[in-house]
């Protein structure tokens, strides 16, 4: 392969070349190594307010909850997500009458943070495979305790001098050891587990049972959001199916309050991966390998093989093999 220029080498964390020995394939994968964040998609104000319209898992029988967004820039390696969440337990939520919370009180809770692919075959986005998942113990911030200065047990804030029943705050997931490339489309979800409800419903009462996913109030300012008045729903409530679907219905708001960040100064390294012939797709065989062939499913080839060499990353993510062993090939028709 020709050596390609600088300007195309962050576009090689998506490529995979693979060489057929008798024994198996062995696949050469580029790693990327970490440098500065760059933001692809945005919708986190400058200055975010004490609190958010917000969808609570547990009163809305919800396992899961997302936004289809498109990406902006050109930079696609993952690098973080940060999600804005909004919590309505005080520290004293057994009883919370009146509302109590020691400033600076929190509790810890797993939250999931998942990436699918979007598949538009059917002309309305339908969320696709899983291209990512990270789940981390977070710190959970207590709402502030109730105001003399309110009523119905919300908390003051002096800064807009108004009354809140929930608190907003921001969770980072550090996604960079992952080495994802992302397609344009992606749908991102979060997900967790309350009371009744999430992959594995706790069964008992908490604090998380009043945390609720925070909805933005402004279109984002770096990215699109595609369905502004659409969003990926898993829910048990009566008139679903308890599967992650596309739901109308959600304006005036603009989808999840969220942050994707890419790492912009992808540095490749080689990793050898050895692929048997149990590990090959009944589907490909010794024809599909002698040609470039690519394994991202895009309506539009996303390469190309030009004099300076092979070019990736040409309006969707890449992932490319090529080369087979035809005589010792592994793979049979």
């Amino acid at each position: 392969m020709t050596r390609t220029p600088r300007s195309l080498r962050r576009a090689l964390a998506a490529l995979t070349s693979v060489v057929l020995a008798a024994g198996g394939v062995v696949a050469l994968a580029a790693a990327p190594a970490a440098a500065a964040e760059v933001a692809v998609y945005n919708s986190i104000p400058v200055t975010s307010p004490p609190a958010y319209a917000s969808l609570g898992y547990q009163a809305t029988s919800t396992d899961e909850f997302g936004d289809f967004v498109q990406l902006g820039g050109t930079d696609r390696v993952l690098s973080s997500i940060s999600v804005g969440l909004t919590d309505w337990a005080c520290e004293n939520w057994a009883t919370a009458d009146p509302c109590a919370s020691t400033p600076g009180s929190s509790f810890i809770h797993p939250i999931t943070v998942n990436i699918y692919d979007v598949d538009l075959s059917s002309g309305s986005p339908v969320a696709g495979d899983l291209v990512a998942t990270l789940t981390e113990n977070k710190e959970i911030p207590f709402r502030p305790s109730a105001s003399v200065e309110c009523t119905g047990n919300k908390w003051y804030d002096a800064g807009t001098t108004s009354c809140y029943n929930g608190y907003a705050f921001t969770l980072a997931f550090d996604f960079s050891a992952q080495s994802i490339v992302l397609d344009n489309n992606v749908i991102v979800t979060v997900a967790y587990n309350t009371q009744s409800y999430g992959a594995a419903p706790i069964g008992v009462a908490g604090p998380y049972n009043s945390l609720n996913v925070s909805l933005a109030d402004d279109a984002p300012s770096v990215g699109t959001d595609e369905t502004a008045d659409e969003m990926f729903w898993k829910t048990s409530y009566p008139g679903y199916f308890d599967t992650l679907v596309l739901d109308t219905g959600w304006t005036p708001y603009n989808g999840l309050v969220m942050k994707i960040a890419t790492d912009p100064d992808l540095a490749p390294v080689n990793t050898e991966v050895t692929v048997y012939q149990k590990d090959v797709k009944s589907s490909e065989t010794v024809d599909t390998y002698q040609f470039w062939h690519e394994g991202k499913n895009n309506v539009t080839p996303a390469y190309s093989v030009q004099t300076d060499g092979l070019h990736l990353g040409d309006g969707a993510a890449s992932t490319i093999i090529k080369g087979t062993d035809v005589i010792n090939s592994a793979i049979s028709k």
